[in-house]
């Protein structure tokens, strides 16, 4: 999944201004990573790491079951909640193989309670001959009984798992009925759609993007001479082109390795967004990320 983020938000980052982060050399990094606070702020364009704003959750909703498209309920920029119907699959069909298979399930429970009454009858003769006994019946008939009972259970056993095997299928059946129309698996804004009416799906076809639009992150990078710069659980600050104000954030993950084709660490922090501020800012923007205060380096005990 890390593969090529680091080019992805470098490329990303070319759109954010005129401005780059600028080159320091190897030699300047000691001084630099003693005060983070240096990083260097230059007019309204913050210079620091580079990042992109990203949903905290995105999905390509899949179709679960093969159809057509009847209906696509969604639009580009549309928000849904949990559950709210994304597009409708024709059910005519499946409705059609569903009314078979309840036919051929009424029917293989009747031949399942036939063979059942068959079996029971079976049992009682076999056992009413044994009673009697050999003095009454000869050998051969009490053998007979016997396994005319027990090739009678037989044929209730099968009859059972047939009927068992059709009532599963239609309840397969209904189950896929459901599936007929796709819906959100949680709250957000449609970001994309890929089908339309009349379109023919197969299991897994993705048929809309959805993404959580109120849960924003930052993902962004930084070399790795830059890691004692962040530690899990630290405050940043981000900044967008053209504005003074940070916005907070907190970092939640840091790779443990990097990234193999930029070479840069890569990390993922929470937005922490004031009202006036979640209408500032878009998914795929790019930011300028830095630590919001001095690392403090914990203290020897005496």
């Amino acid at each position: 999944m890390r593969v090529g983020l680091a080019m992805l938000l470098l490329a990303t980052a070319c759109e954010v201004g005129p401005e780059v982060p600028p080159v320091i050399e190897a030699n300047e990094r000691p001084s630099e990573l003693d005060d983070p606070s240096k990083l260097p702020v230059l007019g309204t364009v913050a210079r620091g790491h580079i990042g992109v704003i990203s949903a905290s959750e995105s999905v390509d909703v899949p179709s679960r079951i093969d159809g057509i498209i009847e209906t696509v309920y969604v639009n580009f920029g549309d928000a849904v909640k949990a559950g709210d119907p994304i597009a409708k699959l024709d059910e005519r069909p499946m409705q059609e193989q569903l009314a078979i298979a309840k036919a051929e399930a009424r029917r293989a429970g009747a031949q399942a309670r036939r063979a059942g009454v068959a079996a029971r009858t079976a049992r009682a003769q076999a056992r009413r001959r044994k009673e009697l006994g050999a003095g009454v019946l000869s050998k051969e008939d009490i053998e007979g009984s016997a396994s005319t009972a027990a090739q009678a259970s037989a044929s209730r056993s099968e009859a059972s798992a047939a009927a068992s095997a059709e009532r599963t299928r239609v309840a397969q059946l209904e189950r896929m009925l459901t599936e007929t129309t796709i819906t959100a698996p949680f709250a957000g804004k449609i970001a994309d759609t890929f089908r339309g009416p009349g379109e023919n799906v197969v299991r897994g076809t993705p048929v809309a993007r959805l993404i959580a639009a109120d849960e924003l992150r930052v993902d962004f990078v930084f070399p790795l001479e830059d890691e004692a710069v962040y530690d899990v659980g630290d405050e940043i600050k981000i900044l967008l082109e053209g504005s003074d104000t940070p916005i907070k954030g907190i970092v939640r993950r840091i790779a443990p390795d990097l990234d193999p084709v930029a070479q840069m660490v890569t990390a993922q922090a929470e937005l922490s967004l004031e009202k006036d501020q979640r209408k500032l800012i878009r998914t795929g923007m790019g930011v300028w990320v830095n630590p919001a205060k001095e690392k403090v380096e914990p203290k020897e005990l005496n």
